[in-house]
């Protein structure tokens, strides 16, 4: 009901909000829920527009520079910037200003718990029009031509007035439990708190991954782990974390408690809010879904690009003075995972999946995403084409470094028979496969219904032929044959030869 009630707030006119409370006709009422629940749909879709457009500003953003994210866009709705403003600020730790208009430019700014921006916006007073607020939300408008100004004048105040270990996310936490805590009675005393917010938020609560593996639901983007037969531990959009630990990957999960009711059942639900990496075993990847991932990459259009090709043994001497904003970029744990120390100075830690903590230095394997923010990208796993390398400069703006004749999977690529009569064999379970009604959720599910002996020789013929158009790929991994047009017209296969040849 709040973010419904909130959305009218935001884009219309505040007075309706007053009559869905005060009014008693019911035709009146029906039409408020109904423009209430629209308005709440358009608040939610320009959020999520706004928000991927701050994201693409900010490939060309230098997050080493400037402490302060401001940014700026004339179209954008000023009514949800403070909450675009307030994800943005929870996943790069930093205080974050979003304007919009055209001559006298409006917007809002959240902080981290630890920076005052109220603070941090009035350190720039003199170039506003007006601004107001407190420690952690404020709102400002300034003349457009003053924008860069005040940005520079608030970084001065935040390197001045703020250690840089305050722009980093800080774990924080109230309670560890155990499963035979978590009861209703626990839920019911939780709701006691309410309302919960500023000055009296809701406690969260640590768990461990080792304790409470969890599993994906929701076709994949959802995990969940069950304490008991009333109560379970969900995960929303955290797709990464099932994968993370089929890696070796070890998590604090932390949580907030509250009671759920689906079809008529009461479970307790201790829902994650943010996960902590404690980093992954050592030992060789040879996991099926890593190798898939690497391949994946491949599928991008061959391009110039300029990189800089370094040695593997020359990576500390070349980063030792490197402090901020470089990403070491793997896709196998045996090229990430001890090879180079995680000191706290040069690397402050390992990610599966996503990249965080920007200004600091971290390595991430298998990234969902492209990063952003990043001054310097280095490939620690050597690509098989220059695709990868040619589209991460291009959507990143970062420097970027391969390691050269590092591949990673030697093994799985040396046994594996990449002939052309092996991947016409594969091209023939492909198509009987498709003709037979079936379908997969991705390449992963597609070797376990077809079942092929290798499965990673399955997975380099299928990007085979999906890189030289033999099949294609649509919406829901739905596949289209195209004619199996023969693997030397595939960039990757000759690559493969080629490596196959050194191995």
């Amino acid at each position: 009901i709040g973010p419904r009630i909130n959305a009218l707030g935001r884009l219309n006119d505040c007075s309706e909000i007053v009559n869905l409370f005060v009014s008693d006709e019911y035709v009146v009422l029906q039409g408020l829920i109904e423009k209430m629940n629209r308005t709440n749909e358009l608040r939610k879709s320009l959020v999520t527009q706004i928000y991927d457009e701050a994201i693409e500003l900010l490939k060309e953003y230098d997050l080493a520079t400037h402490r302060v994210l401001l940014l700026y866009k004339p179209d954008w709705n000023s009514g949800v910037l403070g909450l675009v403003a307030g994800r943005l600020r929870t996943e790069f730790s930093r205080p974050v200003v979003l304007l919009c208009g055209e001559e006298e430019v409006k917007g809002s700014a959240r902080a981290p718990e630890r920076i005052d921006i109220h603070a941090t916006i009035k350190s720039a007073e003199d170039l506003l029009v007006k601004f107001g607020g407190h420690k952690g939300a404020a709102g400002l408008s300034l003349l457009r031509e003053n924008v860069i100004a005040a940005r520079n004048r608030m970084d001065a105040f935040l390197e001045k007035t703020y250690p840089i270990e305050y722009f980093a996310r800080e774990e924080k936490y109230d309670f560890d439990l155990s499963p035979d805590q978590i009861t209703m009675r626990l839920a019911d005393e939780m709701a006691l708190l309410e309302p919960t917010g500023e000055g009296n938020r809701k406690p969260i609560f640590r768990f461990s991954s080792d304790e409470h593996p969890v599993i994906p639901f929701g076709e994949g983007f959802h995990v969940k782990a069950r304490l008991s037969d009333r109560a379970e531990i969900i995960g929303f959009r955290m797709s990464f974390l099932s994968d993370a630990l089929r890696e070796g990957a070890s998590y604090d999960y932390l949580c907030e408690c509250s009671k759920n009711v689906y079809k008529n059942v009461e479970k307790v639900q201790m829902r994650i809010t943010e996960v902590y990496s404690r980093g992954f075993a050592q030992g060789e990847a040879d996991d099926l879904l890593l190798f898939n991932k690497y391949l994946s990459r491949h599928l991008y259009p061959e391009e110039p690009c300029a990189c800089e090709v370094i040695s593997k043994e020359g990576l500390v001497d070349t980063f030792y003075d490197d402090k901020f904003c470089t990403l070491f970029l793997a896709f196998s744990k045996e090229h990430s995972v001890g090879m180079m120390p995680l000191d706290g100075e040069m690397v402050h830690g390992i990610e599966f999946g996503r990249a965080f903590d920007a200004p600091w230095n971290e390595w991430v394997i298998a990234p969902e995403n492209d990063p952003v923010g990043y001054k310097k990208i280095v490939l620690t796993d050597t690509p098989l084409t220059r695709g990868y390398v040619a589209h991460l400069a291009k959507t990143t703006g970062a420097e970027i470094f391969v390691v050269k004749e590092n591949f990673p999977f030697r093994g799985h690529f040396k046994r594996a028979d990449i002939s052309e009569d092996a991947i016409n064999v594969t091209y023939e379970q492909i198509r009987r496969f498709v003709f037979s009604g079936n379908g997969a959720v991705g390449p992963m599910e597609l070797v376990q219904k077809i079942s092929p002996i290798d499965p990673y020789a399955f997975l380099i013929h299928f990007y085979v032929l999906h890189e030289n158009g033999s099949i294609s790929i649509g919406d829901g991994f739905a596949i289209a044959l195209r004619g199996n047009k023969g693997a030397a017209d595939s960039v990757l296969y000759r690559r493969l030869l080629s490596l196959k040849k050194l191995l």
